[in-house]
């Protein structure tokens, strides 16, 4: 099942969410979805989708919330001369972890703290309010919607999407879906290992 990806620091704040991403071929052609779930599910190591290097050319992977020691936060570079950006300092990457959620919550992730259950989120909880987002209970929903007669269920009223997700209040309670954003359509999804 497709889900978000979520990167958190030590003290389980989310510093980084990644709704989807596709897959290539060698020729740059987009193959399929990357199933963040499956990767998880079969002992891949989510850290390495956020891995980042400097090249000469700039950076390459997804830059992670990248945070210069020596000064405030400066959110994620796009530099080629990203060193010389920090003075006193270095840039380092705050995520301690990544795991995957199975409902997109978009840039809202950021209001909480993950809490694990051994490496696996399972849990989001609101930093303000203390509302309990519970791994257990989405999955319940998802299990509990009606199948069609392809035996497929649609779930997007329980999760969103990628490009449309949640909708929540103040206190990080579910209050509607976001209309579909454009988000890629009939792509396969592709697992990563």
């Amino acid at each position: 099942m497709l889900s978000m990806l979520i990167a958190y620091d030590s003290t389980g704040n989310v510093v980084a969410t990644q709704d989807h991403m596709v897959s290539r071929d060698e020729s740059g052609e987009v193959t399929g979805l990357i199933d963040f779930a499956a990767h998880e599910v079969a002992g891949g190591k989510l850290r390495d989708i956020w891995f980042v290097e400097k090249t000469g050319d700039g950076l390459a992977g997804l830059p992670l919330a990248y945070q210069c020691s020596g000064g405030p936060d400066v959110g994620h570079p796009d530099q080629a001369n990203i060193l010389d950006d920090c003075p006193g300092g270095e840039w380092r990457q705050p995520a301690l972890g990544s795991g995957t959620w199975p409902e997109w919550i978009g840039g809202r992730a950021h209001d909480f703290r993950v809490e694990l259950d051994g490496k696996r989120i399972k849990a989001l909880v609101h930093k303000v309010s203390g509302h309990r987002r519970e791994r257990a209970g989405i999955e319940a929903a998802i299990e509990a919607t009606p199948r069609n007669e392809k035996g497929e269920r649609d779930i997007r009223h329980v999760v969103g999407g990628p490009s449309r997700p949640l909708v929540l209040d103040a206190e990080g309670r579910t209050v509607g879906r976001s209309k579909d954003g454009g988000s890629p359509k009939h792509l396969p999804l592709v697992g990563v290992r």
